[in-house]
C-alpha cells in the first residue's frame, strides 16, 4: 500500500480513454495502451470504467498481439487484484484470451493458484465455468504444469467433485468435460478421483439426465478406467444395478463400450475377475445382440459376449439353457442370426469361442436343426434355426453361410455328427443328409459351382473320421457316384478336388467304391485331382490364421483343420487296397511301393516340422524320425535285391524259352523243305494225270482193249497217289499249326514278345509254300536284334498287363536327408507316371 501511494504521488492521474471504433487501429491501441496503465492502478469503482474494461475484453479477442503488447506483462497483478472485484469476469475473459493464443505465460504455478482460489470461492458460477475453460485449454497440452500442481496437493481434487455437484447444470456439464481432459492426461489423478467417490457421482447424473450428457458421463467412466481402477470398479456399489439401467435405455452402445474396456488391461489380457462380475448381465446383454423383432445387432454387444463367455465355462454353461426372448432360447438364436444377422463374422466367433470353450456347444446347437412343434410364424420376429434351415435347403439361398456354421458345429464331434444324421428336420422327417444331396446332385448335373462347393464341404466334414456319417451317406450318394467320377474326370481344379475328397471320404468305409474309384480314375489321377487344393497357395496361407469363416468363399475353418490329413489318409487306403490285391508274383514290389509311401510321407512331415523352444526334444524327436527313415530305407533295399534276384531268374527260364523257341524254328524249317518236294511230287503227278488224260482223248478204235485197260488201271494208281499226298500234306499242316499255338502259348505266359513282322513272315512262309525259300526267311528272322537270343543284357520291358511290375525300375532312393527337394520322390513320381490300361489297380 505504501509503495501504491508513493507511486500515486509521483505519478499524475491518468483520464479514462473514450471507447475507439474497432476499425481505427491508432487509437485501439492507444486505448490499450491507457487501459494497461490504468489496471496498475487502484479501479475507481465507476460505471465509465466498468465500460471500459468490458470493451477492452471484447477488443482483446480480435487484438491478441495488443493484449501480448500492453496486458501481458502485468496481468498476474491485474489478476490479483479483480479476484473480489464486480470486474473478475471481465479479467478472466481477457485471461481466456490469453491462454487460447499464449498458453505458455499461464503454465505456471502463480497462475494456476489463482484461477485454483477462483475455483474454490463459491462466486459467481459463471466465473468458475471460465476457469475451468481456461484450465481445460492449459491441461490439453504436452507439458501442461497442472497434474503436478494437482499431485503436490491432493485436496484439490475434492475441489473439483464439490464443483461437479453444484447445482448449476451448465457448470456441471463443463466440469464433466475438464474431467475427461484430466482422465485422459494423468492415471494417477483418476485413481484419486475414484477414491473419492467420482463414479457414484457420475453415476447419480445418469438417472437425471440423457442424451448428450449422459453420453458424456459413459464416457468420462470409461477414461477413468486405469488398471487399478478397473478392479477397483468391482467396489463400487450401484455399479450393476445402474448398468442394467443404462443397457435397458438409449445410451446402451456407451453403457457397453465402459464393459468391454473394464473387462481388459492395457495389453489387452482380460481381468477374468471383472468378466465373472458383468457376467450377470448376460441376458441383458443378449437381448442388445439378438433382438427377436429384426435381424439388426449391436456389434459392440457381440464383442462384448465373446469377452465375457472366453474360457468362461460356467457362464457358458448358462447360457446352454438361456431364454432370451419368450421361448426362444440362446443357441437357437445365434444360430439363426449367423445365417441371416447383420454381423454373421461376429457372430460365428462368437459360436467358434464357445464351442472351443464347451464341447457340448456343437451338440446342444445342431439340435436345433429339428423340427419346433407347435411354432406359429411371425413375420415381425426372426423365426428358429429349424424354419432358417430349411429355406435355405429349399430355396437355395445362403447356403455358404449355412454350411460353414454346420460345418463348425459338426468339426471334430462324433455326437453332433450323429444328431445330424438321425434328427428329423421337416414333417417328412427327412434328415439333414437326405436334404443336402439332391442339392449335390442338382450341382453336379448343372456345373454350378457356388452350391456344389459348399454343400461338398459340409458332406466332407459329416463324412471324416467318421463310419456314422459315411454309413449315413453312403446310399444317399450310391444315385449320384457316376456323376461325382465324371466330374472328377473333367479337370484338376478346386470343386474336383472337394468332390475326390468327400468320395474318398466314403470309399475309406466302402471297399467296393474304392474299387470303382481305382477302376474308373485310377490311383495317380485320384491323387493328382485330392492334391489340387492343397496345392495352393491361398490354401496354405489359410491354414495359419485362426479364424476362417468369412474370408473366403471356397475355404472354410473345418476344411483346411481336416482337409490335408483326409486326403492323406485316402491315399493310403486305396494303395493298401491296391497293394492286398497284388498278384503273388508282385507282391514283393506291392509291398516295396507301401513301404516307399510310407517313407515319402515321414520325410514330408520332416520338412514341415516348426521346431519348439525346446532344443532336446527337438533333436529327439528329428533323431527318431532319422531311425525310422534308415530302417525304412534298409528294408527298401533289401526288398529291391529279392526283386533283383527274381528279375535273374527270369532271365534264365526266358533264355531257356527263347532256346526253345530257336529249336522250334528249325523243326519248321524242316517241315517247310518236306513241303515244298511233297508240292514237287504232287506237281509231276498232275502232269502225268494231265498228259494220260490226253492219251486217252486221242485214242483210236484200232488201239485193243488191253491198251484201253492198263491205261485206265494206271489212271487210278495215279490217283490214289494224288489222294495220299493231299492227306499227308494236311497232316503236316496241322503240324505247322500246332507248333505255331505253342510259340503263342510260350510267349504269353514268359512275357516274350517278339516283333509284328516276325510273325507275320512266319505264318507266309508256313502257309504259303510258294514264297520265298525257308532259308531266306530265317536270315530275315536271325538279323532282328530282338531275337538274338543269347546275347541278352538286360531284360526286355514287359508287356503292358505287366501290372506293379511295369512301375519299378532298378534305381537307388535318393537320401531322405538331401538338400535336393526333387530326389526323394523321384521313385514316387515314376510309380505315378506308369499307368497300363489293361491293369485294374492302374498307377
Amino acid at each position: 500500500g505504501v509503495e501504491f501511494l508513493k507511486r500515486k504521488s509521483e505519478k499524475p492521474a491518468l483520464e479514462l480513454p473514450k471507447l475507439p471504433e474497432k476499425e481505427d487501429l491508432a487509437q485501439v491501441k492507444k486505448f490499450f495502451r491507457i487501459m494497461g496503465e490504468l489496471l496498475e492502478n487502484p479501479w475507481p469503482n465507476s460505471e465509465d470504467f466498468h465500460r471500459s474494461v468490458e470493451y477492452l475484453a471484447e477488443l482483446s479477442e480480435e487484438q491478441a498481439n495488443l493484449v501480448e503488447e500492453f496486458l501481458l506483462p502485468k496481468w498476474s497483478s491485474v489478476l490479483l487484484q479483480s479476484l473480489d472485484s464486480s470486474l473478475l469476469q471481465n479479467t478472466l475473459d481477457i485471461t481466456m484470451t490469453i491462454g487460447e493464443h499464449f498458453p505458455e505465460a499461464l503454465n505456471t504455478q502463480e497462475y494456476l493458484g489463482i484461477l485454483w482460489r477462483v475455483l474454490e470461492g463459491a462466486g459467481d458460477p459463471m466465473s468458475q465455468y471460465t476457469v475451468l475453460r481456461i484450465l481445460k485449454q492449459l491441461i490439453d497440452r504436452e507439458n501442461s504444469a497442472l497434474p503436478d500442481y494437482i499431485h503436490e496437493s491432493p485436496s484439490k481434487v475434492n475441489t473439483l467433485l464439490e464443483t461437479l455437484n453444484r447445482p448449476s447444470e451448465f457448470l456441471r456439464n463443463e466440469c464433466i468435460l475438464f474431467l475427461k481432459f484430466i482422465a485422459k492426461s494423468d492415471e494417477e489423478i483418476c485413481k484419486m478421483l475414484a477414491f473419492q467417490g467420482l463414479f457414484e457421482s457420475i453415476l447419480e447424473i445418469t438417472k437425471q439426465e440423457d442424451g448428450v450428457i449422459l453420453k458424456d458421463c459413459l464416457q468420462l467412466m470409461k477414461m477413468l478406467l486405469s488398471d487399478f481402477n478397473k478392479h477397483f470398479i468391482r467396489e463400487v456399489p450401484v455399479i450393476i444395478e445402474r448398468l442394467k439401467h443404462l443397457i435397458n435405455s438409449v445410451a446402451y452402445n456407451p453403457a457397453l463400450e465402459f464393459m468391454i474396456e473394464a473387462c481388459k488391461d492395457k495389453q489387452g489380457k482380460l481381468i477374468s475377475s471383472n468378466q465373472v462380475y458383468f457376467s450377470k448381465l448376460i441376458k441383458e446383454i443378449s437381448s442388445i445382440a439378438f433382438p427377436c423383432s429384426s435381424y439388426q445387432q449391436s456389434r459392440t454387444a457381440l464383442e462384448l459376449i465373446s469377452l465375457l463367455v472366453h474360457n468362461n465355462q460356467s457362464l457358458v454353461k448358462t447360457l446352454l439353457n438361456l431364454q432370451v426372448h419368450s421361448w426362444y432360447d440362446f443357441l437357437d438364436l445365434v444360430c439363426s442370426y449367423c445365417i441371416q444377422g447383420q454381423e454373421s463374422s461376429l457372430t460365428f466367433e462368437l459360436l467358434w469361442s464357445m464351442c472351443k470353450t464347451n464341447k457340448e456347444v456343437q451338440s446342444s446347437a445342431v439340435s436345433k436343426i429339428t423340427c419346433v412343434p407347435g411354432y406359429k410364424e411371425d413375420p415381425h420376429s426372426v423365426p428358429p434355426f429349424n424354419i432358417v434351415l430349411n429355406q435355405c435347403l429349399e430355396e437355395r439361398t445362403n447356403l455358404n453361410l449355412l454350411c460353414k456354421l454346420l460345418e463348425m458345429l459338426m468339426l471334430d464331434n462324433e455326437v453332433s455328427k450323429e444328431l445330424a444324421t438321425s434328427l428329423p428336420i421337416d414333417t417328412n422327417s427327412a434328415n439333414l443328409p437326405q436334404k443336402v444331396v439332391p442339392i449335390l446332385t442338382e450341382s453336379l448335373s448343372a456345373k454350378k459351382v457356388t452350391s456344389l462347393v459348399p454343400v461338398t464341404r459340409l458332406l466332407i466334414t459329416l463324412a471324416h473320421n467318421s463310419s456314422v456319417g459315411s454309413q449315413c451317406l453312403q446310399p444317399n450318394l450310391e444315385t449320384c457316384m457316376p456323376l461325382c467320377l465324371e466330374y472328377i474326370l473333367e479337370d484338376q481344379q478346386i470343386p474336383q478336388s472337394l468332390c475326390a475328397c468327400l468320395v474318398g471320404c466314403i470309399a475309406m468305409h466302402a471297399p467296393h467304391i474304392q474299387t470303382l474309384v481305382l477302376k474308373k480314375i485310377g490311383y495317380t489321377g485320384f491323387c493328382n485331382t485330392l492334391e489340387k487344393l492343397t496345392s495352393l497357395q491361398e490354401f496354405t496361407k489359410a491354414e495359419k490364421q485362426e479364424n476362417l469363416f468369412l474370408d473366403h468363399r471356397t475355404f472354410s475353418m473345418p476344411l483346411v483343420k481336416q482337409f490335408r490329413s483326409a486326403s492323406q489318409t485316402i491315399k493310403k487306403t486305396l494303395l493298401t487296397e491296391i497293394t492286398q490285391n497284388a498278384p503273388d508274383s508282385e507282391s514283393e514290389l506291392a509291398k516295396l511301393v507301401q513301404v516307399q509311401d510310407k517313407l515319402i510321407s515321414n520325410l514330408q512331415d520332416f520338412r514341415k516340422y516348426q521346431p519348439s523352444q525346446d532344443t532336446s526334444q527337438l533333436n529327439t524327436e528329428i533323431n527318431k524320425l532319422k531311425s525310422e527313415n534308415m530302417s525304412l530305407q534298409s528294408e527298401v533295399e533289401s526288398l529291391k535285391l529279392k526283386l533283383i534276384e527274381k528279375d535273374l531268374e527270369a532271365k534264365r527260364e526266358l533264355r531257356g524259352i527263347y532256346q526253345a523257341f530257336i529249336s522250334a524254328q528249325e523243326t519248321l524249317e524242316l517241315t517247310q523243305f518236306e513241303n515244298l518236294s511233297f508240292n514237287r511230287e504232287n506237281t509231276i503227278l498232275k502232269a502225268k494225270i494231265h498228259r494220260l488224260e490226253s492219251e486217252l482223248g486221242l485214242q483210236t478204235p484200232n488201239h485193243s482193249q488191253k491198251d484201253f485197260l492198263d491205261l485206265q488201271e494206271q489212271v487210278n494208281n495215279l490217283q490214289a497217289d494224288c489222294e495220299y499226298l493231299k492227306n499227308l500234306n494236311e497232316i503236316k499242316e496241322n503240324q505247322n499249326q500246332e507248333l505255331l499255338e505253342a510259340l503263342g502259348e510260350a510267349k504269353t505266359n514268359q512275357g516274350v514278345k517278339l516283333p509284328k513282322e516276325t510273325y507275320s513272315q512266319a505264318t507266309q512262309a508256313t502257309t504259303e509254300t510258294s514264297q520265298v525259300p525257308l532259308k531266306k526267311f530265317q536270315t530275315q528272322v536271325m538279323q532282328k536284334p530282338s531275337l538274338d537270343l543269347l546275347k541278352i543284357e538286360e531284360a526286355p520291358r514287359g508287356p503292358p498287363n505287366q501290372g506293379l511290375a511295369s512301375l519299378f525300375e532298378q534305381e537307388s532312393i535318393a537320401d531322405p536327408f538331401s538338400q535336393n527337394e526333387e530326389e526323394p520322390f523321384s521313385f514316387f513320381s515314376k510309380i505315378t507316371n506308369s499307368t497300363p490300361t489293361s491293369n485294374p489297380f492302374n498307377f
